[in-house]
């Protein structure tokens, strides 16, 4: 009967003591849905078409950047650390000449993986005639499987938005608009890649002739779902 006894008392204590344990570590709250590793990120191109990525961590959250020059791409790679404090950075990102860059995410906590692709002429290197029509964007990562894209576009742009073949299109075309800042958001389908293209339209000043389109920049966004 106290043999009994005793081992009910060491189970209690054991629960108990575990109990105390979760709620005071700072790294298993942060596993929790409601309090995410990092909160959300942005990707922007400005005026002058520069890229930029902006991100903040929470709590107990480090992070270092990893580059490979083979491809141009910059990751940032997530850790959990106990005496880390929350924290807002800004990185450059660079098209470098190239047609493309790619920016990831590495989340060692939870092993999940996200990069976007941007495909876009870089302007410092760039002699086509036909610049795009827009000011600049942003693409925010709403860590719940949804990017919203903001944009402005330059003046008497008119804008459409149109879902082909599983890709997103924004059509921006000479046109009477009394608008010029626009904000869409889009659903990543799970198993699926996230496709998000500005579809530039120009006038060849002949009526005969069709008109020519350029679909830059693209936005692709792949997950390990």
């Amino acid at each position: 009967m106290k043999k009994l006894s005793l081992t009910s008392l060491l189970i209690v204590c054991t629960i108990i003591f575990s109990s105390c344990s979760n709620e005071s570590d700072p790294l298993l709250l942060n596993q929790s849905v409601d309090n995410p590793f990092a909160k959300k990120t942005a990707l922007q191109r400005n005026a002058d078409g520069s890229y930029f990525v902006d991100y903040e961590l929470n709590d107990g959250v480090k992070s270092d950047i990893t580059t490979n020059a083979s491809n141009n791409s910059k990751s940032i790679n997530l850790y959990a650390s106990e005496n880390a404090l929350g924290k807002s950075y800004n990185e450059e990102l660079s098209l470098n000449g190239q047609e493309q860059f790619v920016f990831g995410i590495n989340n060692t906590l939870d092993n999940s993986h996200t990069t976007l692709t941007i495909l876009d002429d870089d302007i410092k290197f760039s002699r086509v005639a036909n610049k795009d029509h827009l000011r600049g964007y942003k693409v925010t990562d709403n860590l719940d499987k949804t990017y919203t894209v903001d944009f402005t576009v330059k003046d008497n742009i008119a804008v459409d938005f149109v879902q082909n073949n599983g890709h997103y299109e924004i059509h921006l075309k000479k046109g009477t608009s009394n608008e010029s800042d626009f904000s869409r958001t889009f659903t990543k389908v799970t198993g699926e890649d996230l496709n998000i293209v500005f579809v530039n339209h120009y006038s060849n000043g002949n009526a005969r002739l069709a008109e020519t389109t350029k679909k830059k920049p693209r936005i692709i966004v792949v997950t390990t779902d």
